[in-house]
């Protein structure tokens, strides 16, 4: 049997994966910093129709997922960025995708707040 080699090209745009860090000062609020983590081409994906429903009963309304090459230190609760629109990142799963030849993360969003 034949299999076709397909190629990963993530040619959607690019994700801006940034990480909070809340900065106190004594006597002062506290101000928060942004940390850039990663900045990655990414595949859009289709959002499932079970994966929607699913984060619906638990409050979560996921707008968008992406599929990123794979990438240390992407974790849940990330601010993301594409183009000028603000996410969270709700779930990150590990993808092994042998017909592809690498190993990816697909990353549910969720709009920020």
């Amino acid at each position: 049997m034949l299999t076709r080699n397909r190629v990963q090209r993530f040619t959607d745009g690019v994700a801006v994966f940034s990480s909070e860090t809340q900065i106190e000062d004594p006597g002062e609020a506290p101000d928060v910093q942004l940390a850039e983590i990663a900045r990655l081409k990414f595949e859009d994906r289709t959002v499932g129709e079970r994966r929607y429903y699913d984060a619906k009963q638990t409050g979560t309304e996921i707008v968008r997922m992406i599929r990123i090459p794979q990438c240390p230190g992407i974790e849940r609760e990330m601010r993301v960025t594409i183009d000028s629109d603000e996410y969270l990142v709700e779930q990150v799963q590990y993808v092994s995708d042998p017909p592809i030849g690498a190993n990816v993360l697909d990353v549910s969003l969720k709009r920020r707040e």
